[in-house]
């Protein structure tokens, strides 16, 4: 039974709630997050969602060394992981490190302060990070998401062969 007239949500421009909030968005998984908000009824849900709002403010108004870099949205390339022999390109890859790392860092940064951010904590509680996936993509990709020259034996050869080419032109 609801206590609340049919059209609520209109006469409290929840629509207008929501675009404001949307306007903060960096990535389309966000808008869509955004844009999927719906009014809780259940004062649990409320309260959770109050405490993680309010936990993510206090760290965005007072911490100076929070982990915050933009991120990408990975969802149309983690399924090409699954792809046998499939091969992602420099971009993917560096956006997939990139992300990896920034997760890594958050992760980090919630347990280094539990105290501080306990309902936030509780979010990333169950993801085991393996920063070897930031490390073995370094490997290969520089900082800017460049394929390093000494990648692989063979763009060793390949590079080798290029000097020589320019140094033979000179």
């Amino acid at each position: 039974m609801h206590l609340f007239p049919t059209d609520i949500l209109h006469t409290l421009e929840f629509d207008k709630v929501l675009q404001s909030i949307a306007a903060y968005c960096e990535t389309t998984h966000g808008l869509e997050r955004v844009n999927n908000i719906k009014p809780q009824s259940k004062h649990e849900e409320i309260v959770k969602l109050l405490s993680q709002a309010n936990e993510m403010k206090q760290m965005l108004m007072f911490e100076d060394k929070l982990p915050e870099e933009r991120t990408f949205d990975t969802r149309t390339i983690i399924p090409l992981l699954q792809i046998e022999k499939y091969v992602l390109n420099e971009i993917q890859v560096h956006q997939l490190r990139r992300n990896a790392i920034q997760s890594g860092n958050l992760i980090k940064f919630l347990h280094n302060n539990i105290e501080k951010y306990p309902v936030l904590n509780t979010m990333v509680q169950q993801i085991v990070y393996d920063k070897k996936i930031g490390q073995t993509i370094s490997i290969v990709l520089d900082d800017e998401g460049v394929m390093r020259p000494n990648a692989s034996p063979e763009l060793v050869k390949i590079h080798k062969q290029i000097s020589n080419a320019r140094r033979e032109l000179e």
